[in-house]
């Protein structure tokens, strides 16, 4: 089905340029001597690095202003020292009403607070003490944080799925949720229009907590939020995910696993469903979660391959999801339409149900047929436009290491694919390519891809994917595996 609205991979790319040579050379083990140099150019020139910090030697103000959000909310980092840039941070849109309420009486939170080991290890340690409100005390809750626009999340520059256009903001790299944040990870969810989150780190490594699981498995079926959540910690009570509007309600349910490479990575359908309780109004979704579990903090995948298998697979069920989108006001208006492209105007959808429906005799078949046609091909193409808005989330734990390195892989293989469609590229697809895409992301996402290692495996998937689509019997190894491009 998804091929029938948007492009797929190729599955051979032309012979090889000589800049194409270029590039791959500096993927070769004896061309990476250069790479640490060039990562360390790469770290001083983008956002934090020690050159732009200098920009603004002598004026502290206007550095502030570029992380004013994230000092404004500690409580909502996971890192100290990982801010979420202001030029392009995602902003969660709310109302402020004057008294949330909840169907089940929720901890009561105290001030954010940071221990001195969490002030040690970089670590932001909110709403680490609670107490419990008894079942007759009022179920509005006074001492829950002030409701911020904040989230520790970017928007990047890259291509989208369909690989058709350059979008500002198609990824959101985003710090692993927290306890306390997962409600509002689910607020970006919902009005950014997600399509699919990756996530490329596990809860806990190291017996140390990276993200909390903020998705629902098969076992518990749903998760709502605001909730009350029994915290992993034991000497902690109940605490509240809250939502910054705190008259919505979020449920995210569980619907099916859609694939599994064993100890790799898996893929999971959900289903999120939003409510506005003071209007009634709702709205429902699918998403994909796209769990990949085979790499380890600070480090890299064992190979490249299975790195690029992940993103193949992101991409193909991310189109396909994107084709059986559904969005609607009235869910039993729609239900018959699940597994279909589903327009966001029931106006749109209507109209083309009435004209399938009062089909003329036989008389004016043509006419009408043609006429039916030309209205089809419309719709769909103002389906397809509008189902490109939607963004793909990226974290892993702190959102900067693994999730720019995932972000670099892909956005490169889809420069490869526009070059072989003979399309423009951002970037020219030279030996520059993999530089040039990652400082576009550090730029745009502080800190993002972390390590010397994490740069080089950048280079280590791209001449992967350049192995598998510019060798001479690529058309041989490709049919073979599967299309594995």
């Amino acid at each position: 089905m998804a091929s029938e609205q948007f492009d797929q991979p190729p599955d051979y790319l032309e012979p090889s340029t000589n800049e194409i040579l270029h590039l791959q050379q500096k993927c070769r083990p004896e061309g990476q001597d250069q790479l640490a140099a060039e990562y360390n150019g790469l770290r001083n020139e983008t956002v934090l690095g020690h050159m732009w910090v200098e920009k603004f030697r002598d004026c502290p103000k206007n550095f502030n202003k570029c992380f004013e959000g994230s000092s404004s909310n500690p409580q909502r980092n996971r890192y100290t020292d990982v801010p979420a840039f202001e030029e392009t941070r995602v902003r969660i849109k709310f109302e402020k009403m004057a008294k949330p309420e909840y169907d089940e009486p929720p901890g009561e939170v105290e001030k954010p607070t940071t221990s001195s080991k969490a002030q040690f290890m970089g670590i932001a340690n909110p709403f680490r003490k609670t107490t419990s409100v008894s079942k007759n005390q009022s179920k509005s809750v006074q001492n829950l944080p002030e409701p911020s626009d904040y989230i520790n999340a970017n928007f990047v520059s890259g291509y989208k799925p369909c690989g058709r256009s350059w979008d500002k903001g198609n990824y959101i790299a985003a710090q692993g949720p927290m306890l306390e944040t997962s409600g509002h990870f689910w607020e970006m969810v919902v009005q950014q229009k997600v399509s699919s989150i990756v996530m490329t780190t596990r809860c806990v490594e190291r017996a140390r907590t990276k993200c909390h699981q903020y998705w629902p498995t098969q076992k518990e079926g749903k998760i709502i939020y605001p909730s009350i959540v029994k915290s992993n910690f034991s000497n902690e009570q109940d605490v509240i995910s809250p939502l910054n509007n705190t008259h919505h309600q979020i449920t995210v349910v569980y619907v099916e696993e859609l694939f599994v490479q064993p100890g790799q990575f898996e893929i999971h359908k959900l289903k999120v469903l939003w409510k506005d309780k003071h209007t009634d109004k709702k709205k429902s979704f699918f998403v994909n979660h796209c769990h990949f579990k085979a790499w380890p903090d600070h480090g890299i995948p064992d190979t490249a391959e299975v790195m690029l298998n992940f993103v193949k697979k992101v991409r193909f069920y991310d189109l396909e999801r994107r084709n059986s989108y559904l969005e609607f006001g009235e869910e039993e208006n729609t239900q018959n339409s699940v597994d279909g492209v589903v327009a966001e105007s029931s106006s749109t959808t209507g109209t083309s149900n009435q004209t399938k429906n009062n089909t003329p005799d036989k008389q004016n078949s043509t006419s009408s047929e043609s006429s039916e046609n030309n209205q089809s091909s419309e719709n769909t193409q103002n389906t397809v436009k509008s189902l490109e808005n939607y963004k793909i989330v990226v974290h892993c734990s702190a959102g900067i290491g693994r999730t720019g390195t995932f972000i670099v892989v892909d956005t490169c293989m889809h420069h490869f694919e526009r070059s072989k469609r003979k399309e423009d590229t951002h970037f020219a697809v030279g030996k520059d390519l993999v530089y040039e895409t990652s400082k576009e992301v550090r730029m745009q996402r502080a800190l993002a891809i972390q390590t010397p290692d994490q740069y080089r495996f950048c280079y280590n998937a791209v001449g992967e994917y350049i192995q598998r689509n510019y060798s001479s019997d690529s058309d041989q190894t490709t049919n073979s595996s599967g299309n594995d491009s």
